[in-house]
């Protein structure tokens, strides 16, 4: 994030924040993915407890 600061016409300074780039989207390796399915797949482990432990969001649409 770059901040920069510019004086309004009016008087006093004001805040300016430019969000150069999002990541949208998290990239899971191959590694990660194998980890995880194997970890819901032990006994009393759950997929949604893993992918919560994970911050795994669900998508709405």
């Amino acid at each position: 994030m770059s901040t920069t600061m510019s004086k309004s016409p009016d008087g006093p300074f004001s805040r300016v924040e430019v969000i150069t780039s999002v990541q949208r989207r998290r990239r899971w390796s191959t590694a990660e993915k194998v980890r995880l399915v194997e970890d819901a797949m032990q006994p009393g482990m759950s997929v949604s407890f893993v992918a919560r432990r994970a911050v795994i969001l669900r998508v709405k649409g």
